[in-house]
């Protein structure tokens, strides 16, 4: 693609406020046509196609234009895809949403999931549970410890022994950095055990 041609396509989409964020498409122009051509989403603008997103790029659809029309074949692909689309008023409030009766919680939960699997939110969230389990093992065994100073000094002992060596954990865990939990799976690891 040509320089000039690439420059008057991101002037139009900027312009026409197609792709606000990387997969979701928003129409908002008169007259636009929302259809599918083959593995794609496609709008038309007086008859000429204005925009083409493979649909597994595309995560949501905004129709916020009254003038818009959509076949029913998008609607269909975008169904079976998991692919919402939303429908807005002229001053930009929600009108309606439709989603899959397919795609349950579960599963929007089990795939969002599986993304932060790939990337540093896996990582993260490893972390936060494991410091949660880390503090409230702490302070469960300092509950306990607070009545056995006086009734048997030996254990007490021990489980200052233990909090001794747990307290550091929760550092050592926050130091630990890599891009995916794979990275880190090792050394996240040895510290819990």
């Amino acid at each position: 693609m040509n320089g000039t041609v690439y420059q008057e396509l991101l002037s139009f989409l900027n312009q026409g406020k197609m792709l606000e964020q990387p997969g979701e498409v928003v129409v908002a122009d008169y007259g636009s046509f929302v259809g599918k051509k083959s593995e794609r989403l496609v709008v038309k603008k007086e008859g000429r196609v204005v925009l083409e997103v493979p649909f597994y790029n595309l995560r949501s659809l905004v129709i916020e234009t009254s003038g818009a029309s959509i076949s029913t074949d998008c609607i269909v692909e975008c169904a079976q895809r998991g692919i919402s689309i939303g429908f807005l008023t002229a001053d930009g409030k929600p009108c309606a949403t439709l989603v899959s009766p397919y795609l349950t919680g579960t599963v929007i939960t089990r795939r969002a999931q599986y993304e932060a699997y790939k990337d540093r939110r896996g990582m993260q969230l490893v972390k936060h549970f494991i410091t949660g389990k880390l503090k409230n093992q702490v302070n469960t065994l300092r509950y306990f410890a607070k009545y056995r100073k006086a009734a048997d000094g030996e254990l007490y002992d021990g489980i200052q022994s233990l909090l001794a060596r747990m307290e550091p954990l929760v550092e050592e865990l926050a130091a630990i950095d890599g891009q995916c939990i794979e990275d880190v799976r090792g050394q996240i690891m040895s510290v819990e055990d």
